[in-house]
């Protein structure tokens, strides 16, 4: 018997169906910090369906891959299970970003004040760390829900994703602050 969990087909409403079921009786960073915590616990099964999917499909594990088919594979994987179409951009030595025009868990007529792809956040979080084999953190800075023109994801340690973060909040421009790393 296999430890897998199985991913399922489901319908895109469901995300934001459960948004709104986490949010309600809390504020907006409890809310967040549950959708991306369920992110991440769904985030293995996430990777070991990657990995599946790659040895099937280019007959090589993960690890083996060169990176240009390595985000190649993971954003035909999650274009194939409906989430939408990424590209992949490496921004800085240790920096990179994901970037889709038309993310599943996006709810442009929301009106969101902020990013809010949480679910993602974590999925991404866990993945990419099982693939790397050390922590590395997800920001997304900024998404279709709150008006922007894509989602678009930064992935790098944690350290610099914490700078990041706090130069965008006293208001430098994302190039800026990457600049400034």
């Amino acid at each position: 018997m296999t430890n897998r969990a199985p991913l399922l087909r489901i319908s895109a409403a469901v995300l934001p169906a459960l948004h709104r079921a986490i949010a309600e009786g809390r504020d907006a960073g409890e809310a967040a910090r549950l959708a991306r915590q369920f992110g991440f616990e769904s985030g293995s099964a996430f990777y070991e369906a990657l990995s599946q999917w790659s040895a099937d499909e280019a007959g090589a594990a993960l690890g083996d891959l060169a990176p240009e088919r390595f985000w190649e594979m993971v954003a035909t994987f999650f274009s194939t299970l409906g989430w939408g179409e990424m590209s992949f951009e490496r921004l800085h030595p240790g920096l990179a970003v994901l970037q889709s025009h038309d993310w599943a868990e996006s709810q442009p007529e929301s009106g969101a004040r902020n990013p809010s792809c949480h679910i993602t956040t974590g999925i991404l979080a866990e993945l990419l760390r099982r693939v790397a084999g050390t922590d590395l953190a997800v920001l997304e800075v900024s998404c279709r829900s709150r008006g922007d023109e894509l989602c678009r994801f930064l992935i790098g340690s944690a350290e610099a994703l914490g700078e990041i973060y706090q130069e965008i909040r006293k208001g430098t421009s994302l190039e800026n602050a990457i600049e400034q790393l």
